[in-house]
């Protein structure tokens, strides 16, 4: 791998591969992987040595047939990309936060586990003076409180209770139910309502559910989190965006707790609102920019802005263009400006026309942009849309591949293989029903990529199981080339019977049920025991202030010493609770480093809380600190 303009760049490295990065002449970095094994994902971090400075890369267009310059195409003018990095001042503050946590039966399982446990590190983020709730949902709802408490020993006690018995038992996933009851009730005086809503599935209602919390916007922001391959985009993306906050997706066995803390971090904060940018381009140009909307931009957070300049006449050889960044954070007004260099010498690679090419199609499929508008622009820059697809070419004749689709049965069609696969059984008993109708079943097949994943990765490679495929299903060599969606392509039509896909896993039950929120009976507060070493066994044993008490519990999760012992390393006059937050903060940074995204928040209230106590005359706090570390 080659990155070129690498005067700006701090270092490359890779948390996953070793690499060796050399420099060239020519300015840039070569970067050779030292090792074969790509049986795991390639992770390449480029560290840049001013991240907070904006900056702007501008890719020349694409050579054009015959050389004519003036071809207004997508690709014929240059391309551009504008990265704005602030950075604000520390501002944090109280407020109102609500989980909205997903229950319904496909959260069964590792999803019930660590929602459980992130749930667990999102209280204990909290600070004194903010006030929570949590909501679980399915084809009904349940409130832990009939409305938001103040944070403090004897409600947390009471949350930590719930969330060591929450199931995955509410059935099917309602969630406008759930959002109209919590904007339903008063909001408190003064502190901003943020809510994180968490899920794994999709609803048949996405848009009510995205203009019910729009609607409450100026009021409350809204994160997402979706999780696993079978999350609606639609949904997870809508209600963040139309929340004002932002979404996050968490893959198959990908930690969701680092994210979940990420966007608390961002709710503690103010954000920079009403962003617009202003770009300063000739007039022989057409600008186009994605997005077209700008979302709000929360500290330590990128916003990533596209250009592709149409030519509307024969482009210009050198010029120079500006982009103005404007907005504004409570009272306060925020400005950047960038200036860019643009030539006209084509390019063999065009990457940011592909990436601008994308977002420009995401942003019109979002809005009410012509078909016809997204599949010219889908078929120039070769990005997939809801309109095209990549079709089967013969690179003979250059012709698509025709004629009656051929089935192949890859696992046994039938109930039983489904679930050996780890998927269901679904029947589609109408094969000419209208694509868009099945919309919201398709959100849910997209279940089917990690299951059939896992199923394949079991078959010997010598067994030729996936050798020939392209070839045996469509009888002759073929390589891809992206067509709009058409159904001459599919031959003859497909009998009236019905089709088995036993690779999908499916849940297509309507539930019309709907109640009110019930509080949770005070039966079901009972505190569990946690004997197991692990970060969040430490972090359930914090207290709402941020300390820690030096019990067995804790002494357990410090390991090699017993509660005596440490109460004896104990510096005299320090009371011992200070003693003991001081020995889990250092168990935290020594043992847990590698998850401190997770517990930086935990750290910090623990931080505040230590900062208020009265220590000996003749010790301060950092030799304390230093104390803690060679007792542990």
């Amino acid at each position: 791998m080659t990155v070129r303009d690498a005067a700006s760049v701090e270092s490359v490295t890779s948390p996953t591969h070793s690499l060796s990065c050399s420099s060239s002449e020519d300015g840039a970095v070569r970067v050779t992987l030292l090792e074969e094994d790509l049986e795991k994902d390639l992770v390449i971090r480029i560290a840049h040595r001013e991240p907070h400075s904006p900056a702007a890369i501008v890719e020349g267009g694409r050579v054009t047939t015959g050389g004519d310059a003036a071809v207004a195409g997508y690709m014929s003018g240059p391309a551009l990309m504008v990265s704005f990095y602030p950075q604000f001042p520390h501002m944090e503050a109280a407020g109102e936060f609500l989980f909205l946590l997903d229950r319904s039966g496909s959260m069964g399982g590792a999803y019930i586990t660590s929602a459980k446990e992130t749930l667990v590190l999102f209280l204990k983020s909290l600070t004194e003076g903010c006030y929570f709730n949590i909501i679980g949902f399915g084809s009904h709802h349940q409130s832990l409180f009939p409305s938001s408490v103040p944070y403090d020993q004897s409600s947390l006690g009471k949350a930590m209770s719930h969330v060591q018995s929450v199931q995955a038992d509410l059935g099917g996933t309602e969630l406008l139910a759930p959002l109209n009851h919590i904007f339903s009730l008063k909001s408190l005086c003064g502190l901003p309502r943020q809510v994180f809503v968490l899920t794994d599935g999709s609803v048949s209602d996405t848009q009510q559910c995205i203009e019910c919390v729009r609607k409450n916007c100026q009021t409350a922001r809204c994160f997402t989190f979706g999780i696993g391959s079978g999350a609606s985009t639609a949904l997870v993306e809508g209600l963040a965006k139309a929340g004002g906050g932002t979404s996050e997706f968490v893959k198959e066995g990908e930690r969701m707790q680092s994210k979940v803390i990420r966007s608390l971090k961002r709710a503690f904060q103010p954000a920079v609102t009403d962003v617009v940018i202003d770009f300063k381009v000739p007039a022989e140009y057409e600008f186009i920019q994605s997005p077209q909307t700008m979302p709000p931009i929360f500290n330590g957070e990128r916003l990533v802005v596209y250009g592709i300049l149409k030519p509307k006449a024969m482009p210009l050889t050198h010029w120079t263009g500006t982009a103005v960044l404007k907005g504004r954070m409570q009272s306060v007004s925020i400005e950047h400006t960038i200036s860019f260099n643009v030539d006209t010498n084509p390019t063999t690679f065009p990457a940011i026309h592909h990436l601008a090419g994308k977002a420009l199609i995401k942003d019109w499929e979002q809005g009410n942009r012509r078909k016809n508008d997204v599949v010219e622009l889908s078929k120039e820059v070769g990005v997939v849309s809801t309109h095209t697809a990549f079709i089967a070419v013969d690179e003979g004749n250059k012709e698509p591949i025709r004629g009656a689709m051929k089935t192949w049965d890859v696992l046994q069609p039938s109930r039983s293989a489904a679930e050996s696969c780890g998927g269901v059984y679904m029947k589609v008993s109408n094969p000419r029903c209208k694509l868009e109708d099945l919309d919201e079943r398709a959100e849910s097949l997209a279940h089917s990529a990690a299951s059939f994943q896992r199923s394949s990765r079991s078959l010997k490679k010598s067994s030729g199981f996936f050798s020939g495929f392209f070839s045996r299903l469509f009888g002759s060599s073929t390589s891809p080339q992206l067509q709009e969606i058409n159904s001459s392509y599919m031959g003859e039509r497909l009998d009236a019977t019905d089709v088995n896909l036993c690779t999908a896993a499916v849940d297509i039950s309507d539930s019309d049920s709907d109640s009110d929120a019930t509080p949770l009976p005070a039966s079901t507060y009972q505190l569990t025991s946690q004997p197991q070493t692990s970060l969040s066994a430490l972090v359930t044993l914090q207290l709402a202030d941020g300390s820690w008490n030096l019990d067995e519990s804790l002494a357990h999760q410090l390991g090699g010493k017993g509660r005596r012992e440490l109460e004896e390393a104990c510096p005299g006059g320090v009371v011992s609770r200070t003693w003991a937050t001081l020995l889990a903060l250092c168990v935290m940074e020594m043992k847990y480093s590698d998850k401190k995204e997770e517990w930086e928040l935990v750290a910090t209230k623990a931080e505040g809380w230590l900062k208020k106590q009265t220590l000996p005359s003749d010790l301060t706090l950092e030799q304390l600190r230093a104390g803690a570390r060679k007792c542990i």
